[in-house]
Formats: C-alpha cells, structure tokens, sequence
C-alpha cells in the first residue's frame, strides 16, 4: 500500500510540473514568449509542437523564440552548413596567406602600379610609332611592305607589353 501513495505522489508531481508548463490559448503563449500572435501561428505553421489538445509547452516557445521560429531539424541543418562554411573560408584564407608569405601574391597598389606602367608604355610606344615608320615608309611604294613594317613595330610593341 505505500508503495501505491509514492506512485500517486509521484504521478502528480509530474503532471503539476506538466500543468505548469501548458498554456492555453494563442494570445498567453504570445504574451509568454513576448511576441505577436502572428508569430504564434507562423511557428506552428513551421512545425512547433503542441499538446494533443492543441495547448502551448512554455519550452517550445522559449526554444523557437531563441532559434528565431525555426525547427529543431532547420536549425541543426543550418547550423551544420554554416559551420562548414565557417571551415571553408577559413581553409581559404589560410591558403591565401601561405601564398602570400611564399610571394605568390602582390599588394594591391603593387600589382595597379605594374599595370599603370605598363599601359604608359604601349601608350608612349603607339605615340613614336609614327615618328618610327614613317621614314622607313616613305621609301617604299608598295602596300604590302607598309603594311609589313606597321605589323612589325605593333607585334615589337605587344611583345613589351606581355613582358
């Protein structure tokens, strides 16, 4: 017989902690969690379990008000992908800054002070180019020798350039 009187008790004070943790209506499981009923209804809408009765647990509300609405499984599944993506940008930059130390890589107004000077100088090459051909040109009569010396200096100029 007293082994009957703890199961009771125990019974009970279960289903008072159990009690405790339900709430009723959408408008209390609102003002419990501190938000809108909307966001009530959308949290169910994305899965928050309810009781049979269709009552709140004051744990899912406080598990989806911490996770911002979403599902356990959402929420795990999000939180793997952003660990691994936490992984891939850090296996990235340590990638980038062995090549850097190893001088694979340029600073930035390095590598723009390279291109300017090399754009100045196929600038100021085309600009003497006429100064150049035009003495050779003016002995030929022919096109083709013309147009022979122009392909010359331009392929001269490219060659510089690719340097």
């Amino acid at each position: 017989m007293k082994s009957v009187v703890k199961n009771n008790k125990a019974k009970r004070g279960k289903s008072q902690i159990a009690a405790e943790q339900i709430i009723k209506t959408q408008k209390e499981a609102a003002s419990y969690a501190n938000v809108n009923t909307r966001t009530i209804r959308r949290w169910v809408k994305n899965g928050m379990p309810r009781t049979e009765q269709g009552f709140y647990i004051k744990g899912m509300l406080d598990f989806y008000k911490k996770n911002e609405g979403t599902a356990p499984d959402e929420d795990k599944l999000r939180q793997q992908k952003a660990e691994a993506s936490l992984k891939e940008t850090k296996f990235q930059l340590a990638e980038l800054e062995l090549k850097f130390k190893q001088g694979e890589f340029l600073k930035r107004e390095d590598y723009e002070k390279q291109q300017i000077a090399k754009i100045i100088a196929v600038k100021r090459a085309l600009l003497v180019l006429g100064r150049k051909i035009a003495p050779r040109v003016a002995k030929l009569r022919n096109i083709r020798g013309v147009q022979k010396i122009i392909n010359e200096e331009v392929r001269n100029i490219i060659e510089r350039f690719a340097r």
